[in-house]
């Protein structure tokens, strides 16, 4: 069962290598399979897994904390600046801006 999870995973974030790529008449493969010919070495973009289990921490909005931040950004103008962005409050404020109270945080003050 983890190994099923596992390869679910895999497959959302595979990318295939930049230098596996077509030379005219033929395809040289730098990144070989691994051992047998029916393996075949996967790449994945481990740091968009490593922000997806970030974000799996991250406060979720509701219907209405949504809407109250569209609305508000629209108040800002048309476009959205870097300045009006910052004037707006979000839901994930709240958590996002604060301070690390681990135990190794609390020790490295």
């Amino acid at each position: 069962m983890p190994f099923e999870c596992f390869n679910r995973l895999v497959a959302k974030f595979k990318k295939a290598p930049l230098s596996d790529e077509s030379a005219g008449y033929a395809t040289e493969l730098l990144f070989s399979a691994a051992n047998r010919e029916s393996d075949k070495r996967v790449f994945v973009d481990w740091k968009m897994v490593m922000t997806a289990f970030t974000l799996l921490m991250s406060a979720v909005p509701t219907s209405a904390q949504l809407n109250d931040y569209i609305s508000n950004l629209k108040k800002q103008g048309d476009l959205v600046s870097l300045p009006n962005f910052l004037q707006v409050r979000a839901w994930f404020d709240a958590t996002e801006g604060a301070h690390d109270t681990t135990d190794d945080a609390k020790l490295s003050n």
